[in-house]
């Protein structure tokens, strides 16, 4: 709590007159920790609510061991927050006012938070904890936004024709709720922010730009529907914690192997190609699989059971 990045907290906790004629004495405040945790708290769980908190808190606890954990997936929390700049988006919603109903307003708000936790929790279960730190923020935070503002342009040429129109048609959904149309795209853009962070992470061990990973990434996972599984298994209920820990192992193999892909493409790439060449070239490499594994993959989208069968070659 003695972060520079919480002392806002602090001035904010006390009327602007006192701020402006005490601002030099308030980082002395005998109850500057407790005020800046109890600050903390009610943010994190004014915006998440207390149940989708703690169901990541305990989904992090079954992975991995981590001291004051619940502290630091608020530090990751509030990290992803301004990393996102989620607070926009919040107060874009709610200056709306009355304008739309409360239950479209909710459920935006909801998968934002969604996003945020999601992202959170692959910092602590990714990364060591000395390295949960704000300079991310600083080093992202401008690359992000803008990857996310230029996304919807580009999508016709990243995902196939099917799910741009379902794209389409949930942003014309809202919009017919009430959402003014950029507020609408940017809600339906959502999902794509879940992986911000495993794109980083391989820009960095691959050096290269955000963009044409985060492409990439969007173009692999769309071309082999792993979305589309994870959205399957996630619907497979179990009370059996061996089941549950097996259907997390595949999730988790599902990222390991959208991340394989990706930075296999990219290791791919001839001299002066491109990101988006690479991927054409390499799926020329291997068309005959490929073919094989299309033709499996739309056979198992249109089974009527919910039922899905996993192969391996």
């Amino acid at each position: 709590m003695d972060l520079p990045f919480f002392e806002h907290q602090l001035s904010d906790y006390f009327p602007a007159s006192i701020g402006r004629e005490f601002d030099s004495h308030l980082s002395d405040h005998f109850l500057k920790r407790e005020i800046i945790a109890s600050r903390i708290s009610n943010l994190v769980v004014n915006q998440t609510g207390v149940g989708q908190l703690f169901y990541v808190f305990n989904q992090i606890r079954e992975i991995r061991t981590i001291d004051n954990l619940l502290a630091l997936l608020c530090k990751a929390y509030l990290i992803i927050d301004n990393l996102i700049d989620a607070q926009s988006f919040r107060s874009q919603i709610h200056s709306l006012g009355a304008e739309i109903p409360t239950a479209v307003k909710y459920k935006a708000l909801n998968e934002m938070e969604k996003v945020i936790l999601h992202l959170a929790k692959w910092m602590l279960l990714h990364l060591d904890s000395d390295r949960i730190s704000i300079d991310v923020i600083n080093l992202y935070a401008k690359i992000i936004r803008a990857f996310h503002n230029n996304l919807w342009e580009s999508l016709p040429g990243l995902v196939s024709k099917e799910q741009m129109t379902a794209l389409q048609k949930q942003r014309k959904e809202l919009t017919d709720k009430g959402l003014p149309e950029p507020l609408s795209t940017e809600t339906v853009l959502l999902p794509f922010l879940r992986d911000v962070m495993a794109i980083l992470h391989i820009k960095e061990s691959l050096h290269t730009s955000f963009e044409p990973v985060g492409h990439l990434y969007i173009q692999i996972d769309d071309f082999f529907g792993l979305s589309w599984i994870d959205s399957k298994l996630k619907k497979v209920h179990t009370r059996d914690s061996w089941g549950r820990m097996n259907i997390e192992n595949l999730r988790k193999e599902l990222l390991e192997t959208r991340t394989s892909l990706v930075e296999g493409v990219i290791s791919f790439k001839r001299h002066n190609e491109s990101v988006a060449e690479a991927f054409q070239s390499y799926l020329q490499e291997v068309s005959v699989i490929n073919s094989h594994y299309q033709e499996l993959l739309t056979k198992l989208k249109e089974q009527k059971s919910q039922t899905i069968c996993l192969y391996q070659y």
